[in-house]
């Protein structure tokens, strides 16, 4: 925490299947290494969280685990 991305970080990256081919201009994502994918859709997923929650509150979908400063 508080420090400035190196040339060296790498990450994890979570995209949608469209951005994971390259649509929209993403190509440089077109030939990663793809760690896990599902044949549930996003909606999907949201959905099945959310009837299984019933009732969601901040605390529930949120963590504050990166920010970005703006110079």
């Amino acid at each position: 925490k508080n420090r400035n991305v190196g040339d060296s970080d790498v990450f994890t990256m979570a995209v949608n299947s469209y951005r994971a081919v390259g649509g929209g201009g993403f190509t440089m994502l077109s030939d990663v290494e793809v760690l896990w994918e599902s044949d549930i859709s996003v909606r999907e997923m949201m959905e099945q969280y959310l009837l299984e929650k019933g009732t969601i509150t901040h605390a529930d979908v949120y963590t504050e685990n990166w920010y970005l400063i703006w110079r």
